[in-house]
């Protein structure tokens, strides 16, 4: 993937419920992102956040993801490209995939990629 030119992006991503697979951001992280910073957006609903391998078809297990509750944030470092899998959506690729813990229930979460500069 490329570097970003800017110190950060942001987009948001639909955090999918149990009954479905868990979501990607339409944005990846870039090779120089070193940081995401996520904000769940609603205020009744959790989302558990995991790094998976795609193709992905199932909702992200509770036990095994960072969980987030609602109206709140966290901060995941990601480490430098060099030590990193790519970041993608396609086959064999790893991404950050949300999901709620929701039967039912979809959640907005706000993503900013912090991009180191130097």
């Amino acid at each position: 993937m490329a570097r970003s030119s800017l110190p950060f992006d942001g987009t948001t991503v639909t955090a999918a419920n149990t009954a479905t697979a868990a979501a990607t951001a339409a944005v990846q992280p870039f090779d120089n992102t070193d940081s995401v910073v996520l904000y769940n957006t609603s205020s009744a609903e959790a989302v558990v956040v995991a790094i998976r391998t795609a193709p992905v078809a199932t909702a992200n297990p509770a036990a095994t993801s960072v969980y987030l509750p609602p109206e709140s944030a966290l901060t995941l470092p990601l480490g430098d490209v060099s030590k990193r899998s790519p970041y993608g959506t396609a086959a064999g690729e790893e991404t950050i995939y949300y999901s709620t813990t929701s039967a039912s229930a979809t959640a907005d979460v706000k993503v900013s990629y912090l991009n180191n500069q130097d």
